[in-house]
């Protein structure tokens, strides 16, 4: 018995990976954010992105905004309930909103991650053709995240670093949030510097003319 061919295993299995995808995003996006030191829940995450994989599947509404905000609603709460009421902050070091704004935005991308993944799939046994096109699209969206991750996370950490200190960073390395009140001068300090005293303006100018030339000849 082929049962990956099942649409509800399909379901379930979409709806786990992607409750744990987004679940480490958002860990990672308050830690960068904030430098507080949360851990990495993910078995209520496991069951939250299968309950709603299932709920995906079954849930089959005439009106598309209808499925889709009951199925945000139906994320949040399995989030949250799962997780005992403290999904990414049990020792509450964060202030209420950020957790809440957290849980909203995961609710909402992990839904729709897991809707777009299951599509017109019904529960029941598929055609060999519809189970490897709806693992192909599963594969096809889990390695597109790992790519943009890939590729946005080192830059923002790039990005925050030159806006802070090497005294900050030495005392909480993990604390990628800036402090406007210190003025754009501060802040943007080492671009000043590397522009004023190390001429990377020419360098961007002579690179520009080169590439444009490159491509002209």
């Amino acid at each position: 018995m082929k049962f990956w061919m099942h649409g509800i295993f399909g379901s379930v299995l979409a709806g786990a990976l992607w409750g744990v995808v987004w679940q480490i995003v958002a860990t990672m996006a308050l830690i960068v954010s904030t430098g507080a030191g949360l851990s990495l829940q993910t078995g209520p995450a496991v069951l939250a992105g299968a309950s709603a994989g299932l709920f995906a599947i079954l849930f089959r509404s005439e009106s598309t905004v209808l499925r889709h905000i009951c199925g945000v609603l139906a994320m949040g709460v399995l989030i949250w309930g799962f997780s005992l009421g403290a999904p990414y902050d049990p020792k509450a070091i964060l202030p209420a909103w950020q957790s809440w704004l957290t849980l909203v935005i995961a609710a909402g991308t992990g839904w729709f991650s897991i809707a777009a993944a299951i599509g017109n799939m019904s529960p029941a046994r598929q055609a060999r053709y519809a189970a490897e096109k709806f693992y192909l699209r599963l594969v096809w969206g889990l390695g597109l995240m790992m790519f943009v991750l890939i590729v946005a996370i080192p830059f923002y950490v790039m990005v925050m670093t030159s806006l802070k200190s090497q005294q900050s960073l030495l005392g909480n390395p993990l604390d990628f949030s800036i402090d406007p009140s210190v003025g754009g001068t501060v802040l943007f300090r080492s671009y000043i510097e590397l522009f004023n005293k190390y001429d990377f303006g020419t360098l961007l100018i002579n690179s520009t003319i080169v590439s444009v030339m490159t491509v002209l000849i």
